[in-house]
């Protein structure tokens, strides 16, 4: 199967969990994670009962979430979001269980900087989600990345360059970072 999903996080022993190679990862309700653009997740309750709902506030309230082409299991104890865009960035998830709220689970969307193929932002490859960054991706840049280039319009949401890391835009060109 094609790998949908990169995401990463910590443990509460400080073990990373990677789950680059599974279609769908699981997303403990409890924690705010970051996913690649179009990838496909699981949220699970942290929470046992009979009755599940979950619900999902775009900016106007909590609303519940029915079974469609973009989520399924809405009444059960795992919600699957399914080729999430990038778009839903800050979209807050919760499960109603027996009548009880879940904490919140805010979606963001990451793409970290590899580098493994070249040293050019516009190169799918050197990314770890396999597309380039837009308007609504957090770009992570790590330590001794050196120098990428930018050689065409760019976007991201926001922009981490850690030590070692430099970025040069080629004249005529601009990185637009929106937050």
């Amino acid at each position: 199967p094609e790998v949908l999903n990169r995401i990463s996080y910590f443990d509460n022993t400080g073990s990373r969990l990677n789950f680059a190679d599974t279609a769908a990862a699981i997303l403990p309700s409890l924690y705010s994670g970051s996913m690649c653009n179009g990838a496909s997740s699981v949220l699970v309750s942290p929470l046992s009962g009979t009755n599940y709902q979950w619900q999902v506030d775009m900016g106007s309230g909590f609303v519940n979430v029915a079974d469609d082409a973009v989520y399924s299991g809405a009444a059960t104890n795992s919600l699957q979001l399914l080729n999430a865009p990038s778009f839903w960035y800050g979209y807050n998830y919760r499960c109603v269980v027996d009548g009880s709220n879940t904490a919140v689970s805010i979606l963001k969307f990451s793409s970290t900087w590899r580098g493994t193929v070249d040293k050019t932002w516009e190169n799918p490859g050197n990314w770890d989600c396999g597309k380039l960054p837009d308007a609504n991706t957090d770009v992570i840049i790590n330590a001794h990345a050196g120098i990428i280039t930018v050689n065409s319009n760019g976007f991201c949401r926001s922009l981490t360059l850690n030590n070692g890391a430099n970025l040069d835009v080629t004249p005529g060109f601009k990185l637009t970072v929106t937050h």
